[in-house]
C-alpha cells in the first residue's frame, strides 16, 4: 500500500458549541472524543472531534464539537479498497486527519472565546494517535 495519501479538506462544521461557565478551573479536566466516518461513493472521510471542559464536580464548563470532511484523491482511494466493497483507512493517515481536525478546532475555540469570560481558551496539545483506532475498515 502507498505510504502517502493525497487529500483535501472539503468542509468544516461546528456541530456544537456551548459555554456554561465563567472560567476553566485548574482542578478541572478535559474529555476528548473522536468519531470516524467514510463515504465510499464520494471518497470522503469525516473526522468528528468533541472536547468537553469539566469542573471538579464533573459539570460541563465548555463544549465544542467540530467535524472536518476530507476527500481522498481518486488514485489513492483505489489503493485503499480491499475485496469487493471494503475500504481500509490506515491508522497513520487517520491520525493525520485527526490532527488537522484538532488544529481546526483549536482555532475555532480560540476565536469563539476571545471576547468571553473564558478569555481565549487554548485547547492543549492532544495525542490524537491514542484516540484513533488502528486501521479503520468499512
Amino acid at each position: 500500500m502507498k505510504k502517502n495519501i493525497s487529500f483535501s479538506m472539503q468542509n468544516i462544521q461546528i456541530d456544537q458549541f456551548a459555554i456554561m461557565g465563567d472560567n476553566i478551573p485548574t482542578d478541572g479536566r478535559i474529555k476528548t472524543e473522536i468519531q470516524i466516518g467514510a463515504d465510499k461513493q464520494n471518497r470522503g472521510v469525516a473526522i468528528r472531534s468533541r472536547v468537553t471542559y469539566l469542573n471538579s464536580d464533573v459539570n460541563v464548563i465548555l463544549l465544542i464539537q467540530v467535524t472536518c470532511i476530507f476527500t481522498i484523491k481518486e488514485d489513492d482511494w483505489k489503493d485503499l479498497i480491499i475485496g469487493e466493497d471494503k475500504v481500509s483507512l490506515p491508522h497513520g493517515f487517520l491520525a493525520h486527519l485527526a490532527m488537522h481536525t484538532f488544529g481546526t478546532m483549536r482555532g475555532i475555540l480560540y476565536c469563539k472565546t476571545i471576547d468571553t469570560p473564558l478569555g481565549a481558551v487554548i485547547l492543549p496539545p492532544t495525542n490524537v494517535d491514542k484516540l484513533v483506532p488502528q486501521d479503520f475498515v468499512m
